[in-house]
């Protein structure tokens, strides 16, 4: 996701720290979309978008660069 305007917060995504990633906790797909469209349709946001799953892999690298962040 690339934000066009710089700074914004959006309360539903969590952001991964050193990424262009975000976590939406909700398990809507639906919601999560409409979410998307709204940003795109106010220019917070780009609209070449791209949505995962994620993935047991994602989530251990996720954690493991946390834990040696820490260190």
């Amino acid at each position: 996701m690339r934000f066009i305007e710089s700074s914004i917060d959006i309360p539903e995504l969590v952001h991964i720290e050193h990424t262009n990633e975000y976590i939406y906790k909700d398990k809507s797909l639906a919601q999560l979309f409409a979410l998307l469209e709204q940003l795109v349709d106010q220019c917070v946001i780009a609209s070449d978008y791209t949505v995962q799953l994620t993935s047991l892999e994602h989530i251990f690298l996720t954690l493991q660069h946390s834990s040696s962040a820490k260190s």
